[in-house]
């Protein structure tokens, strides 16, 4: 199980140009990557703030992307990698909206 994590630990550090205690925090879903900034960011940080702002401008990165590979090929085979990490930082904002609009 190590293995697999470090493996894990390791390709996050080469994709995303970061260091072992980000790629770390990642894997145990505390840290999310952000496009709209091009960073790796702690959970508490992508969700503080204008937490509606930042998902509807992931989603637009997301859409842009998606339309940009799909009419450049080769436009960098690893978009799909960045795209899919938006995906999941976008998800969990709206998980935390749609708790913090529950709440209130």
């Amino acid at each position: 199980m190590r293995a697999e994590i470090q493996a894990k630990v390791d390709y996050l550090k080469e994709l995303f140009a970061i260091d072992e205690r980000k790629a770390r925090l990642m894997v145990k879903g505390k840290a999310f990557y952000n496009p709209v900034t091009r960073r790796v960011a702690e959970k508490k940080y992508i969700l503080c703030n204008n937490c509606a702002w930042k998902a509807q401008r992931i989603r637009e990165w997301i859409e842009t992307a998606e339309n940009r590979s799909s009419y450049e090929p080769g436009y960098d085979d690893r978009i799909r990698y960045y795209i899919m990490f938006a995906e999941i930082t976008e998800n969990i904002i709206r998980q935390h909206l749609k708790f913090i609009n529950q709440v209130s």
